[in-house]
């Protein structure tokens, strides 16, 4: 039992790394669409959309507590990684909480003002 844990936590481990190292950066151009997946109570889901709500920039917000079917297709959309909050740009998947963080404020001002910008993506 304890040798089964030990390899799917090394397997899950590996699978976000390769995740993880599979960043690139990519142009995007106005009109944008900003989606976040959200869960109750996520201090972190928070923390973001204050952010863009105070640069003014909308944002669809698809809650996952009490949807499946929302919490599917972040799981399809996200290549299998779970947790929130969840970005997209543009159907781009920038990643969570941190890749959204490590996006400078001078790239989330032009996107406020409807300028093109670059940010790191994630793919599989």
């Amino acid at each position: 039992m304890i040798k089964t844990l030990i390899i799917s936590a090394t397997l899950l481990v590996s699978s976000w790394a390769t995740l993880a190292d599979s960043a690139e950066q990519k142009s995007f151009r106005p009109p944008y669409t900003v989606e976040i997946y959200t869960a109750l109570f996520c201090g972190f889901c928070e923390q973001v959309k204050e952010r863009l709500e105070g640069l003014d920039i909308d944002y669809i917000e698809y809650g996952t507590v009490f949807s499946t079917s929302n919490h599917k297709e972040m799981l399809k959309r996200t290549y299998g990684e779970d947790g929130v909050p969840r970005i997209f740009l543009n159907n781009q998947y920038i990643g969570g909480f941190r890749q959204f963080q490590a996006i400078s404020q001078h790239q989330l001002d032009l996107l406020a003002a409807g300028q093109p910008i670059q940010v790191m993506i994630r793919e599989p």
